[in-house]
């Protein structure tokens, strides 16, 4: 079966910390969360409700810019003892029925375009939920067979993200 794109990349701090933006503040979930939040705390305080409530966006909004800050070096943490002390890196190609995944460490993983739901970019990674809501991260700059572009319109032709 021939790979209709190839992406290598090694997973650094500044990946992790695009993803964890992504997860934190730019998802759709996590905008819709901070939406309904702020408006029943506009709520209250419109009805003359408790001036606590106020507080909760702050604390909400604190907590998910502490793990933004932190998330990535854990990530990476982890990363380094999973490659004892050396880099992570990620082969991924995608053929006409499914992606594969190779990871430095040894794992290896098949992902059938079928088990994909959701499609999201950032500047500079396209991303990809799994049924497991997992995240798999393609950096735009990693392709070394095909492009981002078509990579994009060859998934939505498999029906991930519609």
């Amino acid at each position: 079966m021939e790979n209709k794109f190839e992406i290598h990349y090694t997973r650094t701090k500044e990946l992790l910390r695009e993803y964890c933006l992504f997860a934190y503040f730019a998802r759709p979930s996590m905008i819709a969360c901070d939406c309904v939040l702020l408006a029943l705390v506009a709520v209250s305080v419109v009805s003359g409700g408790t001036p606590l409530l106020a507080l909760l966006p702050v604390i909400v909004i604190g907590m998910k810019l502490v793990l933004y800050l932190t998330m990535p070096n854990a990530m990476a943490k982890r990363d380094d003892e999973a490659a004892s002390g050396g880099a992570v890196t990620v082969d991924a190609s995608a053929g006409e029925d499914l992606l594969r995944f190779r990871v430095s460490n040894g794992a290896e993983q098949e992902l059938p375009y079928a088990k994909m739901k959701k499609l999201a970019q950032t500047k500079h990674l396209i991303l990809v939920s799994s049924e497991a809501k997992l995240w798999y991260i393609f950096p735009k700059d990693a392709f070394t067979k095909g492009t981002p572009e078509d990579f994009l319109a060859f998934l939505k032709t498999k029906g991930v993200g519609k």
